[in-house]
Order: structure tokens, then C-alpha cells, then sequence
């Protein structure tokens, strides 16, 4: 009925309380901060229950209890907040022949190497993809080995077909750790790639005739009449 209201709750954490209106829409969808959400920690998987108690007038009720279970595991260090890019995330450094974070013609063929240092606590099986410019273009990976530890330098080679689609003076190469579970990303690193497109062009060319190829009174056609050069 208009006017009751309703307290929703989770785990120990109460949530905005909603006042049913004249005209109702259902479900009713509540928010649940960041901060509420991340307090049971990013480790492990762990059990929530969420409830609301249904209020009208001076009476009240508490509705049956729902039980989920929570996984913000990730690999690498702990996300800060709901944004994918986390900022306690190494980036990447691109090792062109000209320079850190400079492609340009000379590195062709390729590969290009990038490092990075290994993410915290490393887990076998965890990956670090590798993206160049966009999500869309996929440049390689590193799968977390026996043995690997964190802060360990990791190279990924990236294949010229993918370093060569086009200049830009900054463009974007990150990466996404991937636990099977849950994702986030590195800030990228602007790399500046520079390639000249204006290849093979020609010396110019005396097109008077002139057998020691340069412009005198022999010249034919006469120079003050025109010199033609190609």
C-alpha cells in the first residue's frame, strides 16, 4: 500500500530504505555501495544473507532470509573500487629499438617485446592478456607458471601484424589479469608509434639533356629558356 515502507539489509549493513508509492513498479531494485559490498574482502568466496523487514504504520515484519555467496577474487592487488582499472597495477613498458614506448619502422619485423612485472601473489593458471590500443586487439599473454613470483619481469612479444595496423602518438597497451572468476586492468601505458608511410620515393632527375649532368650553356634546351627536372 502507498505509504509502507520497506528496510532492506545486508549481511549487518542496512540499505537506502525505499517508501512504496501510489503507483508501484516491482521488482524494486536496491543499490548495494561499493564499500558494503567489498567488506567481505576480496580473498575468498564468502556468504551473504539479505532480508528486508516490511513496515506498515506501527507494524512490521521481517521477510525470510536469502542466502548468495560472493566472489571479488582477483588476480593481482586488491581492487580500490568498482572501477576495472586499478591503479596498484604495474604497467607495461614497450622496449622499441628507438627508445622505452617508442615503435617505429626500425623494430620491423618484429616481435616487439613488452615487460611488465608479475602481479601480486601470482597463482598457476592466472593469466596477464596483453591488449594494444583497444580490447578489441589482442596481443598476446602470459599464463602464471610453478615457481613465478610477484614483481618478476614478464616479457609477451607482440606480433608485427598487430604493432603495424597504424601511427598514433599515444597509443594505449594495457593488460587484464584473469583469475577465472573476475577481471581488472592495468592504467595504460601511451606508447608513441611512428611509422613513415612514404616509402620508396625516387631522387630527382635533370631532364635536359646535358651529358655532365648539370645545368650550363650546353645545356639543351637552353637554361634560360627552361629547366625540367622529374
Amino acid at each position: 500500500a502507498p505509504g509502507d515502507r520497506i528496510f532492506p539489509f545486508w549481511n549487518t549493513h542496512a540499505l537506502g530504505p525505499i517508501t512504496i508509492g501510489a503507483v508501484q513498479q516491482w521488482p524494486i531494485p536496491v543499490p548495494v555501495p561499493w564499500p558494503i559490498l567489498a567488506d567481505g574482502g576480496f580473498d575468498n568466496t564468502y556468504p551473504v544473507r539479505v532480508r528486508y523487514l516490511y513496515q506498515r504504520g506501527t507494524a512490521s515484519k521481517n521477510s525470510p532470509d536469502s542466502f548468495y555467496l560472493v566472489d571479488l577474487s582477483v588476480a593481482g592487488v586488491s581492487p580500490i573500487g568498482p572501477d576495472p582499472i586499478n591503479p596498484g597495477l604495474e604497467r607495461v613498458t614497450v622496449k622499441g629499438r628507438s627508445g622505452d614506448n617508442v615503435v617505429t619502422a626500425v623494430d620491423e619485423p618484429g616481435p616487439v617485446p613488452v615487460e611488465v612485472p608479475l602481479f601480486f601473489n601470482p597463482v598457476v593458471g592466472e593469466r596477464l592478456e596483453l591488449y594494444w590500443g583497444n580490447d578489441g586487439t589482442y596481443a598476446g599473454e602470459y599464463v602464471v607458471q610453478p615457481g613465478d613470483v610477484a614483481g618478476q619481469l614478464v616479457t609477451i612479444q607482440v606480433p608485427w601484424t598487430v604493432v603495424s595496423t597504424g601511427s598514433n602518438p599515444a597509443l594505449e597497451v594495457y593488460y587484464w589479469t584473469d583469475n577465472g572468476v573476475n577481471r581488472q586492468r592495468s592504467p595504460f601505458t601511451p606508447v608513441r608509434v611512428e611509422f613513415d608511410t612514404l616509402i620508396g620515393l625516387q631522387r630527382p632527375r635533370l631532364l635536359n639533356d646535358s651529358p655532365r649532368d648539370f645545368v650550363a650553356c650546353g645545356t639543351t634546351p637552353e637554361p634560360w629558356e627552361r629547366v625540367f627536372l622529374g
